[in-house]
């Protein structure tokens, strides 16, 4: 599919609402005589609102981001996700990044999901991304060449800084500012002498000066500073004490100089005035570094304001209101709208830059599996926070003084409930191939399969004749479900589980499966394979070494037949349910077998088994 000018985008699989939206932001260009800006969005790792001085960080020294804010908007109350890597997959998206499996990490984000960078590209943009990616690497069908950007340079996870092999076997290792190993494209990464924050400006810097006129751009930075490790040149550190606070600020300050550096290069460019910048944190603060105040309480990992409420600073001459306060809500799931719409196209969402506009929609945040997960909303108002768990029940907090009054607790648990169903189904597309409900599942490739983090499948069949091998489903050499001399068996990767058919007209067959790769902290590896009919499990497998499949995601998946429509099935199939996420998850603290035979009824009661299939 080939939009204006030629440029190629991605498929569109997301329910009819996005696809219709889509539409309309691919054919909007800018109005006539209103030139589109180019959009510079700076992103900072583990940079907390309290770590600024322009927004009150008396004891830190940035007079570039201070500058920054001066002449445009500080926004106090910009919401993001608890973790770097959940927050980016949202920045990108436009959704929650449970959508794409991300509690708070996760293989990456399909090459069928639409970026903001794939929407500027289709209205024309040239697009960048340099420095920092963890929206997924261990798949290529996540790096950032898929997902939108004509060009990248940086590192996809910082643990692949200090020499980290050839993309078929990573090597993980502790992070480094020191003579990073740094990667252009999708070739293979090379150590580079000096300092990681200086290579990706001089890199964004080059980009600036060396871009033609002709088209706007968008060019991501996202820097690593201030995370750990704080290895400030010694220069920037010894203006601050030895201590985790002064560590922590002398590397905000090299994010400051980075900052200044940007701001400069757009002057020199002579695009300053025709520059959208945004600077923005991904989460919270490190609580080892700096503590959290009222009423920023809590910090990175934490549902609490201080874990997911960090700085957005933006300027954008003549369109947003210098040396301003906005104190609305906005979110990291905003800015796909608000990029497309400052490009003069228009995507649904909510568009901060808008001042007329208040973002009225209750927020959610996710994180963690089975017994451990977290999760909280904001209610609609953002005047109220709820925090719950699997294992306790929610407390609401007042943010701002409570607003009009509190909100009913049983609404907001509803509210998030209905979100959570509909974040981990996953939406795939089915092609069907004839009739006994065969046919072919593509689409969300990177949620769609299990083999990596959690995913549960059920599938509703009636069995014909048991002789002979037959495949219920094929998506080889990530997982598979064959039925043979009345017995089923469920392979995901190497782990396998099978058990007697129970004797029934017709049942559903769940395969439950949660993968933990642990590549930076190989002792917390784990993978389990369960497989369940009729209600009842069949078969468990585990293992603490689960081998990683790469780049075969993309490969569809066969339903009644192998790929080559050999062993066909021979009784019929419903359409399968598929979550991106494991039974435990799913059931959030209720029993599992319950879970289990809800799932069941459910894929049978919508299965299609009464005349043939040929839409």
């Amino acid at each position: 599919m080939t939009s204006r000018g030629g440029v190629r985008r991605k498929a569109d699989t997301r329910p009819w609402r996005w696809q219709l939206a889509g539409l309309v932001l691919l054919l909007l260009l800018p109005a006539a005589g209103q030139a589109a800006p180019n959009i510079l969005f700076i992103l900072a790792d583990d940079l907390g609102s309290d770590a600024l001085g322009a927004f009150g960080a008396a004891d830190a020294h940035t007079p570039h981001i201070d500058r920054l804010a001066a002449e445009g908007t500080r926004f106090t109350r910009h919401y993001v996700d608890a973790s770097c890597a959940a927050t980016r997959v949202g920045l990108l998206t436009g959704v929650s990044p449970a959508r794409s499996g991300f509690r708070p990490a996760g293989l990456g984000i399909s090459p069928e999901t639409q970026t903001y960078a794939d929407a500027l590209r289709a209205l024309g943009y040239r697009t960048w991304h340099v420095g920092k990616w963890h929206a997924g690497f261990a798949s290529r069908l996540a790096w950032p060449r898929q997902q939108g950007f004509d060009h990248f340079y940086g590192f996809l996870n910082q643990f692949l800084l200090r020499e980290p092999g050839d993309a078929s076997a990573w090597q993980l290792r502790r992070p480094t500012y020191r003579d990073p190993w740094l990667q252009r494209d999708n070739a293979q990464p090379q150590r580079q002498p000096g300092f990681l924050t200086d290579h990706i400006v001089d890199e964004a810097i080059a980009r600036i000066r060396e871009a033609p006129g002709d088209r706007p751009w968008l060019l991501n930075v996202w820097t690593l500073a201030p995370h750990t490790p704080h290895e400030a040149p010694p220069a920037i550190a010894a203006r601050y004490p030895d201590t985790p606070r002064g560590r922590y600020l002398a590397m905000v300050e090299v994010l400051d100089r980075a900052v200044g550096r940007l701001l400069a290069a757009l002057d020199d460019a002579g695009v300053a005035d025709s520059t959208l910048v945004l600077l923005a944190g991904d989460n919270g603060t490190d609580a080892r570094f700096l503590s959290s105040a009222p009423p920023l309480t809590g910090s990175k990992g934490s549902f609490r304001e201080g874990g997911v409420r960090t700085p957005l600073v933006v300027r954008w001459p003549g369109r947003v209101a210098a040396g301003s306060r906005d104190e609305r809500v906005v979110a990291y799931t905003d800015y796909l709208a608000t990029f497309v719409a400052a490009a003069g196209g228009a995507a649904p969402g909510f568009d901060f830059l808008d001042p007329g506009r208040v973002r009225e929609r209750p927020l959610f945040w996710e994180a963690g599996a089975g017994r451990y997960r977290q999760w909280s909303a904001l209610s609609p108002d953002g005047a109220w926070r709820l925090l719950g768990a699997a294992t306790e029940a929610p407390r609401l907090a007042a943010l701002n003084g409570g607003g009009n009054g509190a909100p009913a607790v049983d609404a907001l648990v509803e509210a998030y409930e209905h979100f959570r169903r509909d974040a981990v189904a996953v939406d795939y597309r089915f092609t069907p191939l004839g009739e006994r409900g065969r046919g072919i599942l593509t689409g969300d490739a990177l949620g769609r399969a299990p083999g990596y983090g959690g995913r549960t499948a059920v599938l509703c069949i009636a069995p014909g004749d048991t002789g002979p091998r037959q495949v219920l489903l094929d998506q080889a050499p990530l997982w598979s479900l064959q039925l043979e001399g009345g017995r089923v068996t469920a392979r995901v990767g190497e782990l396998e589980a099978s058990g007697r058919l129970p004797a029934a007209q017709m049942t559903a067959v769940l395969v439950d499966s949660y993968f933990n790769h642990a590549l930076a902290f190989p002792k917390q590896a784990r993978a389990r394979l369960r497989l369940y009919a009729g209600g009842q499990l069949l078969g468990e497998s585990t293992t603490d070494r689960p081998a990683l499949p790469l780049d075969v995601y993309h490969r569809p998946a066969y339903l009644g037949s192998d790929r080559g429509g050999g062993a066909p099935f021979l009784g019929r199939l419903g359409r399968p349910l598929l979550f991106n996420d494991d039974l435990a998850s799913l059931a959030a603290g209720e029993p599992e077998d319950r879970l289990v035979r809800t799932l069941s009824a459910r894929a049978c009661a919508s299965a299609a088994f009464a005349g043939e299939e040929t839409e």
